[in-house]
């Protein structure tokens, strides 16, 4: 029990600073947009992200993808529906134009089949939600808001890379 009340004040203690600082804190906003695979397979997703660095370095992010491709497995077409997360980041900034983004949070994607007999059509789906956790590098161009980012990352229980364009606002 004594272990159990110092974790909920240590909680509560680094809230405070959180939520302090962010009031001395200026939030700065990005978004961009990207490509993505999945798995490692040939599936290609465009991907949207966008977040808020609120308070010295910590943020949030949300990304939301859509596939582009689909592949014929046996008879099937198969393609990746949509894949979303929402994330807790961390920014190391290595200077003034390249950051590390550490983020963790949640997420999901879809995965479609369809195929077609004449005078039948079948379609199923599936779908997967769970951890989200990833590395991005963002490098900017010569101090300016435009640059661009590599991610590596999880959702659910697929692997993600990606490269896009990012701008901060």
């Amino acid at each position: 029990m004594k272990n159990f009340k110092s974790i909920i004040a240590l909680t509560m203690a680094s809230s405070a600073l959180l939520i302090a600082s962010s009031a001395q804190a200026k939030t700065s906003y990005y978004g961009g947009v990207g490509v993505e695979t999945l798995s490692g397979t040939n599936y290609t997703s465009v991907v949207a992200k966008g977040g808020a660095e609120i308070a010295n370095n910590f943020g949030v992010e949300a990304e939301v993808g859509h596939g582009l491709n689909n592949k014929d497995y046996y008879g099937y077409k198969l393609g990746v529906g949509v894949s979303y997360a929402v994330y807790g980041t961390y920014t190391y900034p290595i200077d003034k134009d390249l950051d590390i983004v550490g983020r963790i949070g949640y997420g999901g994607w879809s995965v479609n089949a369809s195929t077609t007999i004449p005078g039948y059509s079948y379609n199923v789906s599936a779908s997967e939600t769970g951890i989200a956790a990833g590395v991005t590098v963002r490098k900017f161009f010569n101090g300016g808001k435009n640059g661009i980012r590599i991610d590596g990352g999880y959702i659910a229980s697929g692997s993600q890379f990606g490269i896009g364009y990012i701008r901060k606002f």
